[in-house]
């Protein structure tokens, strides 16, 4: 979404099911952001956008809201499995928490697939900016995941990397 003009949002290509404003509802919602869990009571809480014609910051706010949610499920998964007691059954959650992240995975990946094709059709293109801005949140993603759960071993370390990045990020936001 870096760059693209709200404007066009409400636009839906007669090729397209839906408008990118009804997609981004639909991907950061947390409708299907149904955090991996031992049990079905141990869920995330989620609270979806309802609104078909909500601002796009409050779209973005409610999903990094249920993003937040499901960072400290996943946190809190391994001290979970230890409570199952034996080693076959912390393996089996293992298996079960994995398939489930899998699945999530392909599934925002298939979201994010679908709304770069409905962005190309309604005539947004990126910049080299915004493809570079694109890039480097598609990294730090990975970062953030990588980290889940390891956060006290890295953040005295990589604070002042933490730090340069977020004054390069508010450098580059004005060029997208």
């Amino acid at each position: 979404m870096i760059g693209a003009p709200e404007r066009l949002l409400d636009i839906q290509p007669e090729s397209e099911r839906r408008s990118a404003r009804e997609l981004l509802q639909t991907a950061l919602s947390g409708s299907r952001l149904q955090a991996p869990t031992l049990h079905a009571s141990g869920s995330a809480t989620i609270s979806p956008c309802r609104s078909s014609s909500g601002a796009l910051s409050a779209i973005f706010e409610t999903g990094e809201l249920n993003h937040r949610s499901l960072v400290e499920t996943f946190r809190n998964l391994p001290e979970r499995a230890r409570q199952h007691g034996s080693k076959d059954g912390e393996a089996l959650a293992t298996l079960i928490v994995n398939a489930r992240l899998d699945h999530l995975h392909k599934h925002l990946l298939a979201h994010r697939t679908e709304l770069s094709e409905l962005l190309k059709a309604i005539g947004h293109r990126r910049t080299m900016p915004m493809r570079l801005a694109h890039g480097i949140f598609l990294a730090l993603g990975e970062v953030e995941g990588a980290m889940i759960g390891a956060e006290s071993q890295f953040e005295s370390r990589c604070h002042p990397l933490i730090d340069l990045i977020a004054v390069r990020t508010n450098e580059l936001g004005r060029y997208c």
